[in-house]
């Protein structure tokens, strides 16, 4: 049976002046007890579960709880049975992260079915209401972001989706998006393929087009695994060549393949730490 990947993206953190620092805001989480540390956010229950300041580095592991159906455990001889939770208890996901206050700069596991970047963003802005907002920039190679940003204009767009990859969050925060992507869309599909493009004219692709790349973007930053192609076509000059930027193969991403796991099946926080780590020494640099 294949292993599953552990996967880091990177990201530059945006405190907006705020009146507390990020790092301030971790040593007040950190002084709270586990229950203290419970939050609210976009309908889902989480919080921070370990946390420690090592090295000028914040080490941190946060938890989602779910309160859905559950997996169950079987062997090859064996059928499915449940686990028994007691009172008060539920499934929970994992996600774990390192941010140096000196650089702004976050690494984050991918977890699927865990908490995402948005969410960490959330809950950290606001933990202490009104005192505090801080943005996670996806980190990408070389210029592409600035080039991305400061576009004259949009030429081409090619994108595939994978329905199946998206989780009912996803559904649930992108529902203008994904009305216009899956309406016509066979519902076994796991692939949806589209482009748009001008080919060879001078005209531009209009303002539906810049919404849907947007809203694609921010899909694509919170779940990387739905969207297995994105590519757009941009011109830096009115009278500019179209320059085509590929947004996944151009995302800062490490992958390891050969985290051990525990009896549990679980990947133990210590060996996370360590990759995330390992992630931040190799591109401290970049930030």
């Amino acid at each position: 049976m294949a292993s599953e990947q552990f996967k880091t993206y990177f990201f530059k953190v945006d405190e907006h002046n705020s009146q507390v620092s990020l790092h301030k805001n971790l040593i007040d989480i950190k002084s709270i007890n586990l229950a203290g540390r419970l939050r609210e956010i976009a309908g889902t229950t989480m919080r921070i579960e370990d946390i420690k300041y090592h090295k000028k580095l914040w080490f941190i592991d946060f938890v989602k709880f779910r309160d859905v159906n559950g997996p169950g455990k079987a062997s090859r001889s064996k059928p499915i049975e449940g686990f028994p939770l007691a009172a008060g208890e539920s499934f929970c996901e994992e996600t774990t992260m390192i941010y140096c206050p000196t650089k702004k700069m976050a690494v984050i596991q991918y977890s699927h079915h865990g908490v995402r970047h948005s969410g960490i963003q959330m809950y950290l802005s606001t933990f202490i209401i009104n005192s505090s907002f801080y943005t996670f920039l996806p980190k990408y190679d070389g210029d592409i972001q600035q080039k991305f940003a400061s576009r004259a204009g949009l030429k081409k767009l090619s994108v595939s989706l994978a329905p199946n990859k998206l989780t009912t969050q996803d559904k649930q925060q992108n529902k203008a998006l994904l009305k216009v992507l899956l309406e016509q869309a066979d519902e076994n599909a796991n692939r949806i393929n589209f482009s748009y493009s001008v080919g060879n004219t001078k005209s531009l692709l209009g303002n539906k087009s810049e919404t849907l790349v947007q809203h694609i973007k921010k899909l694509y930053e919170d779940n990387p695994e739905s969207i297995k192609k994105f590519e757009v076509g941009i011109i830096e000059a009115l009278d500019g060549q179209t320059t085509i930027l590929d947004l996944i193969e151009e995302r800062l991403c490490d992958k390891y393949s050969s985290l051990p796991t525990g009896l549990d099946k679980r990947w133990l926080r210590q060996d996370k730490y360590k990759a995330l780590l390992n992630s931040y020494n190799l591109h401290k640099n970049l930030f």
